[in-house]
């Protein structure tokens, strides 16, 4: 019974559809979405279940996905996944994706004593901005926006 719940499900997906993928905890905070767009790519016939390949916002992922973990979504496609390049399209990690997508920019704190102006500062190495979070009482940091 639960097969054929799953077997009717997986044929009610087709290649271009908007389906979403949970964005696990751990990459993502309280005020981020839990739900990231993709749409499907390609199906793949397994013996037990179908997967399906997807594109996120920032590139294809790596892995399939088998239908329990598709949640559906309706409504218009966001703009990063229209008009995509399929040929040129880079693959990224579905961990990769969901950061970018939950924070906008991959996260590092410092707690520099200093201005941030040279690569010591964790934040300037991995090119982002610093924020409050990192030393909001100096504010003599030249590492911001």
């Amino acid at each position: 019974m639960y097969d054929e719940h799953v077997q009717k499900i997986a044929n009610s997906y087709k290649n271009g559809d908007l389906i979403g993928i949970a964005i696990n905890k751990v990459d993502r905070t309280n005020c981020d979405p839990k739900v990231m767009p993709c749409i499907i790519e390609k199906r793949s016939d397994n013996k037990n279940s179908p997967t399906y390949f997807l594109i996120s916002p920032f590139g294809r992922l790596s892995t399939p996905f088998p239908v329990h973990q598709l949640i559906p979504m309706s409504g218009i496609k966001p703009i990063s996944l229209q008009n995509i390049d399929y040929d040129t399209i880079k693959t990224v990690t579905l961990i990769q994706a969901s950061r970018l997508f939950a924070r906008g920019n991959p996260s590092a704190t410092c707690d520099c004593k200093t201005k941030c102006e040279k690569k010591t500062c964790p934040c300037r190495r991995a090119s982002i901005a610093c924020s409050t979070k990192c030393h909001a009482k100096l504010g003599k940091c030249m590492n911001t926006e």
